[in-house]
């Protein structure tokens, strides 16, 4: 199969890759979908302290099921799926905890194992037994199921902020979290959203999630168009 293979700090190779095999629990998927993180980014440029070279990237994934190992029962070939980016044992005191983020034994997919710019990705036992597999409805686009991931990291993000109905929220930052903290701040019945960036472009860009107000801190004063706002 053909991959995008980092086989060191900016040295990535666009090659030919052994094709996965699953194990008798395992599954194989096909990757329709990949997006790029920040955390590719910073892998590329200066490596990470879980990777052992050469390794595949990616873990913003979804993809359709090609293959199943006889001990699979819970999937099929052809399923629409999407894969966590990080896999918690669910043993440590963290994942008892519930709080599987700070798992101690923590997998990282694109770092402990070969990610989602390739092919096809080994979806191995413990991934799918830890619920961290999810079949995708029919309705829902590749390119949105991949997204699922650094959705998800903005919910659990409103919802330790304690942001409550009603209330109004300010985010730091136009990029794509940005946006997604907008879209979902709204969604969570926000009364007002306030994006701030420097960058003028993306301001601009972020214009879709219908925040409030677009806020530039080098022509504008945050504060005072918060309260004239009000």
């Amino acid at each position: 199969m053909k991959a995008a293979v980092l086989k060191g700090i900016e040295n990535l190779d666009y090659c030919d890759f052994p094709a996965p095999v699953p194990g008798k629990n395992d599954m194989v998927i096909k990757i329709r979908a990949c997006s790029v993180c920040g955390t590719d980014v910073k892998t590329y440029r200066h490596g990470h302290r879980f990777i052992r070279y050469p390794r595949i990237l990616g873990h913003e994934l979804a993809g359709e099921v090609a293959e199943t190992g006889s001990g699979v029962k819970s999937f099929s070939a052809g399923d629409r799926v999407q894969v966590a980016a990080a896999i918690p044992c669910g043993k440590c005191f963290s994942c008892v905890k519930n709080i599987e983020t700070m798992c101690e034994n923590l997998q990282v997919v694109s770092c402990h194992y070969h990610g989602g710019f390739a092919e096809y990705m080994l979806v191995p036992e413990f991934f799918i037994s830890s619920g961290c597999v999810n079949k995708i409805p029919e309705n829902l686009s590749w390119e949105e199921a991949a997204l699922a991931e650094p959705l998800a990291c903005v919910i659990n993000g409103l919802e330790r902020s304690s942001f409550r109905e009603g209330e109004s929220i300010l985010i730091i930052g136009s990029g794509p979290m940005g946006c997604f903290h907008s879209q979902m701040s709204v969604q969570m019945g926000a009364e007002k959203v306030f994006i701030c960036d420097t960058d003028v472009e993306r301001l601009r860009t972020a214009g879709f999630t219908k925040a409030s107000a677009y806020i530039n801190p080098c022509t504008e004063n945050i504060e005072q168009v918060i309260r004239e706002s009000n």
